[in-house]
């Protein structure tokens, strides 16, 4: 143990790549495994920093394989969620998460919680695992995760390790527009950064009051914000952070229409984007050089640059990343049922077992093989209710992850049609308009192309609707009551009415209920023949009652067939332990009523 202390203090010193190497190769030599390990966990971050993240990637590996042929548990999880961070740099999300969550299981099953090392070993975890959260936009879990890691950081005492998730909470208020509470948690990130002398925590820090003064349209104090954040990085090799800071130079520089100062920056940016190999960085710059070539009237590079854009974004953030991570996260929380519902199967061999030897006592006294059959019974019982309630619940984990998916998916096409084809006909419309004014149509050829543009207009207006549809822009900023209202008041036989407590939901169940009272308002509409239908919520502090009522022709529940609509209801409800009660008859209208429990 003195000399890991002592090898651990020597390599703080070494810095020079080569010579880690050449001290690698030789404990290798030596059959000093781990002391190779750890020069080689030196190796991979000092070529991480170096922005070499290929060459992290492989001595990361290397050090992983040594620490699973000595079995050494605590250098494995180190190992994995080096190997973690290095791929959720590059974008690599799948990989990113799938080595953090097993450095999470490893501390979970086989690490001495108490110890300092076994607590800092979860938080690293947990913190990658936010950290992917955050870059797959699903904020709710990162919050969640993250919260989890700061309280082990506090116990711990790191400020570094305080600094880094305070700057990540705050980024998560920030992109919720929670700007006060988003300054709060940065403002706690700079002290730490400073009580330590953090120069790479200092210039993100200045990043984020700088992205706070941009989005409040104070533009000069975001450069000035923005340029210290540079001017550090600009010293060191990290070149990743260094690209945080160019980019945002470049925006705000495009906001303010100093085509200029943008071009020079861009140009910056796009070569230490290649040599970074960053699908995250070369989206963001190409919609950025989209944004560019558009000021200036280029509308040919524009289009091109947005492609690159498309390319780029779609190589790094697609369902497969997000239902990856969901899995994950699913195969965690339920593993720990798995082990329980096996305990309980091995008690049921066990009374099986008790029961024969009960047979054979029932010669010697028949009064304790009563007793034993009856308690053997009992408990039988007892752990077949426990294993069903136990699968039950996993089946309810797993529903939740496809309807998170699901919710995620219909953001993503959401936004793609607004950004991505809205811009696109937008840029038609503008081409049309300009081609217009520059030509000299006449008579029927005039007609014929404004009647193009309007339907031009007519295609861009549907597109919104239905990307609006998709996931309403009322539903995340203003909540459930806000959305229904706006919806039912589209349609002019519905009346709306909302009672009780207007608190906000947790977001998932918002998106549940209101796709369930959606669908509901729909079949009404499409099977009722209903000439008024009634959308009733009652929100009080333990549940929240959703009721859909119509006076039209009714139908027999008997004998009608449930179609997938409704199927789909019930597991949106079940998902959240609801009840789904329907009252109808023939020719007096339906009822549907939904309840859901909130604590």
């Amino acid at each position: 143990m003195e000399q890991q202390v002592h090898l651990a203090d020597f390599l703080k010193d070494v810095n020079n790549i080569d010579t880690l190497l050449l001290l690698a190769e030789q404990y290798l030599q030596d059959g000093d495994k781990p002391s190779a390990i750890k020069t080689f966990r030196k190796l991979g971050k000092q070529n991480r920093d170096a922005s070499n993240f290929y060459e992290a990637i492989k001595y990361h590996s290397r050090g992983l394989a040594i620490a699973q042929d000595i079995g050494d548990i605590n250098e494995i999880i180190l190992c994995y969620n080096q190997l973690g961070t290095d791929y959720r740099r590059i974008g690599e999300y799948e990989e990113a998460s799938t080595y953090h969550y097993h450095a999470l299981q490893a501390c979970e099953l086989y690490s001495d919680k108490t110890t300092e090392i076994a607590i800092k070993n979860r938080v690293i975890s947990l913190n990658g695992i936010g950290n992917v959260y955050i870059m797959l936009e699903n904020f709710e879990a990162a919050l969640s995760t993250l919260f989890s890691a700061l309280e082990g950081e506090i116990q711990l005492g790191s400020h570094l390790g305080m600094a880094i998730n305070y700057a990540n909470i705050g980024a998560i208020y920030e992109k919720w527009q929670l700007y006060d509470s988003a300054r709060f948690y940065y403002e706690l990130s700079m002290a730490n950064n400073r009580l330590i002398g953090s120069q790479l925590g200092i210039s993100l820090c200045y990043n984020h009051f700088g992205r706070l003064a941009e989005l409040s349209g104070n533009y000069d104090e975001a450069l000035k914000e923005y340029y210290a954040a540079y001017e550090i990085m600009d010293k060191t090799s990290d070149r990743w952070h260094w690209m945080e800071s160019c980019l945002a130079i470049i925006r705000v520089n495009l906001a303010k229409g100093d085509l200029e100062s943008a071009e020079k920056y861009i140009k910056r940016a796009e070569a230490v984007a290649y040599e970074l190999k960053s699908s995250d960085y070369l989206a963001i710059l190409y919609e950025m050089k989209h944004t560019f070539f558009e000021k200036k009237g280029d509308f040919r590079r524009a289009h091109d640059s947005y492609k690159e854009s498309r390319r780029h974004l779609d190589s790094t953030l697609n369902l497969k990343n997000v239902n990856h991570l969901n899995n994950l996260r699913v195969h965690y929380e339920t593993s720990k049922r798995e082990t329980e519902i096996s305990a309980l199967k091995k008690e049921k061999q066990l009374m099986l077992q008790l029961n024969i030897y009960g047979s054979i006592l029932l010669v010697l006294t028949l009064i304790i093989f009563l007793f034993l059959w009856n308690w053997i019974k009992q408990k039988k019982r007892f752990s077949e209710q426990q294993v069903k309630q136990l699968e039950q619940e996993k089946q309810l984990v797993a529903t939740q992850a496809l309807l998170d998916g699901e919710t995620q998916e219909r953001t993503r096409i959401a936004r793609d049609l607004h950004d991505g084809l809205g811009s696109l006909l937008s840029a038609v419309k503008l081409n049309l308009n300009q081609t217009k004014k520059q030509s000299d149509l006449k008579g029927e050829d005039l007609t014929r192309f404004d009647e193009t543009l309007k339907m031009l207009d007519n295609s861009i207006s549907e597109m919104r609707r239905i990307a609006h549809h998709l996931m309403p822009d009322a539903l995340s900023r203003f909540g459930l009551k806000t959305a229904l209202t706006d919806f039912c008041n589209s349609i002019p036989i519905v009346e709306f009415n909302y009672f009780g407590d207007e608190k906000r939901l947790g977001a998932e169940l918002e998106v549940i209920v209101y796709r369930i009272a959606h669908e509901l308002i729909n079949n009404a509409l499409k099977h009722s023949q209903a000439s008024q239908i009634v959308v009733q919520i009652v929100q009080e502090n333990d549940h929240l009652m959703l009721t859909v009522e119509d006076n039209g022709k009714g139908f027999n529940l008997e004998t009608t067939p449930i179609g997938m609509g409704l199927t789909n209801i019930r597991t949106r409800t079940a998902s959240f332990g609801g009840i789904l009660d329907i009252r109808t008859e023939q020719g007096k209208g339906t009822e549907i009523n939904i309840q859901i429990n909130l604590l």
